[in-house]
């Protein structure tokens, strides 16, 4: 029985191991499991806190605090308290010293003389179950990278770090270290925070078995450094159980370099494996039919001097749909520095409009450009409410708010914490946006319910998720019952009389000035 058999099936998870040929070890349902069931918590065999990161999260226990001490050697590692200092002491020391003589270390490194540095530390205790022997059965890099990683400089300099430090009690020969950087390159997973920004890099033995899916049934969450994995489907026994490796917003294209780039294998899910221009995906990345406002599919490499649209004889040339991508690309990158580097909100919307005035109609309403230019229009207008006092922009901001939820519903699964995220993000935006009271709160109860099934219940996210969304219902209940009130109030008096009109008051004066 393998060591993840082992914890599995001792910590209760329904997840058996199976292994093929084409697959490798993979995993699947042990048993049936409803759609918001915690399937996998575990902790990593060694963990670090990313560049840029360090003065914002714990070194230990990676959690965001206001107020970090900085190691008094190092000066590069940062902790929330002491305790978190001497836990993690055993694993920084043999990064301290060198960072203590001034030279810098990039989170690669760091991890893997983490790692080393554990794995020395059970061979000294002659640890013969679980620990480094767990990572030792997962699987390496197809490709044979030993020679050029034997000869890299990266591979002499942690040699030569791990075999001077007086950290560690037995040399590290080359072949070692060239094991576990393969190892390491193909089974780490990003330690993401609640805005699915990625904090930190660990290894999970047990969680490294699940395969990738671009239509994945399972998500998974932090809790620190504890990874937790949630179904996001009802899966019955014997189902394939998935996470996606990527972010699934994006286009084939962007999807299948990252996965070879940073994996090594080329995916081949039921979204990827359909032709371009037969699939979801051709949709990403299509221009509108100028005769039907169809998808014309504009593929990576195109075949043909003119791409026809799907559903008509319309056309377009080649050179005329290359030169519509680049500008409107161009458009969405000066508008997306405005805003995000150089903080110019005003510069952010006049640009997010233009590009938005000119393309919708030009590319199709799905592709993704022009959906990420409307996601990010929609958060500049939140960021400047001056920008809604203009009824123009408001109807437009209606209009565009909701082929987001649209664009959302088409390209996202039912639960995922993407959609928990942008939901939340523009929240009241998209409540104003649904016509009825009912439909808005159909909406909150959608996005309360994602949280519930995404997250776990002590997650921080999904109960300021769930709160945001419980009060807005209130106010919602509120508002219709005052609405339900009025009718009753007015029949249950005298109607009141018209208001007078200027004619009518004319009258009067002239009669009592008869009077007179």
């Amino acid at each position: 029985m393998s060591f993840a058999t082992q914890f599995y099936a001792q910590h209760s998870f329904p997840l058996s191991v199976k292994q093929s040929d084409e697959r490798g070890r993979y995993l699947t349902a042990s048993s049936a499991v409803p759609v918001g069931t915690t399937i996998l918590e575990a902790q990593p065999y060694t963990w670090v806190v990313l560049d840029g990161q360090q003065a914002k999260f714990c070194s230990f226990c990676v959690h965001k605090k206001d107020k970090l001490s900085a190691c008094s050697a190092c000066k590069f590692a940062h902790y929330c308290s002491p305790e978190c200092q001497k836990q993690d002491w055993p694993d920084h020391k043999g990064e301290c010293k060198s960072m203590a003589n001034g030279q810098a270390l990039p989170s690669q490194i760091r991890f893997l003389l983490r790692l080393l540095m554990r794995r020395d530390r059970e061979i000294k205790k002659n640890i013969t179950e679980g620990g480094y022997k767990e990572l030792d059965q997962l699987q390496e890099i197809e490709k044979d990278v030993e020679a050029d990683l034997k000869s890299s400089v990266l591979t002499v300099g942690v040699g030569m770090m791990i075999n001077t430090s007086g950290a560690y009690s037995n040399p590290i020969d080359h072949e070692t270290i060239c094991h576990y950087m393969k190892l390491v390159e193909c089974n780490s997973h990003g330690i993401r925070d609640e805005k699915l920004m990625t904090i930190g890099k660990a290894i999970y033995p047990h969680a490294s078995l699940f395969n990738h899916s671009c239509i994945p049934n399972c998500t998974w969450s932090f809790d620190g450094t504890k990874i937790i994995v949630r179904s996001t489907v009802d899966l019955k026994e014997g189902d394939e159980v998935c996470i996606s490796y990527v972010d699934h917003t994006f286009s084939r294209v962007p999807r299948q370099k990252f996965l070879k780039e940073n994996y090594h294998f080329e995916c081949r899910c039921p979204r990827c494996s359909p032709p371009l221009e037969n699939s979801l995906d051709g949709l990403l990345v299509a221009l509108s039919c100028p005769l039907c406002r169809g998808p014309v599919v504009l593929e990576d490499e195109p075949k043909a001097d003119e791409l026809k649209c799907s559903k008509c004889e319309g056309k377009i040339s080649i050179d005329k749909a290359k030169d519509i991508q680049s500008k409107s690309q161009g458009l969405y990158d000066h508008a997306y520095s405005a805003f995000f580097s150089h903080n110019n909100t005003t510069e952010a919307l006049v640009v997010f409009e233009k590009l938005l005035n000119e393309y919708s109609g030009v590319l199709h309403d799905m592709n993704h450009l022009l959906h990420r230019a409307r996601m990010q229009w929609l958060g500049v207008c939140c960021a400047l409410p001056s920008a809604l006092n203009d009824s123009t922009r408001l109807a437009s901001v209606q209009r565009n708010a909701n082929l987001c939820l649209d664009w959302l519903d088409t390209f996202i699964p039912t639960y995922d914490p993407m959609k928990v995220l942008i939901w939340f993000g523009t929240l009241t935006l998209f409540v104003q946006c649904k016509p009825s009271i009912d439909a808005k709160t159909e909406f909150l109860e959608k996005v309360k319910k994602n949280a519930e099934v995404c997250y776990p219940p002590r997650n921080a996210f999904r109960i300021q998720v769930i709160v945001a969304c419980d009060r807005m219902k209130l106010q919602l209940q509120d508002k219709s019952t005052q609405q339900a009130a009025r009718p009753a109030t007015t029949s249950a008096t005298t109607k009141p009389s018209a208001a007078p009109t200027p004619s009518s008051t004319k009258a009067k004066s002239k009669q009592k000035r008869g009077n007179k």
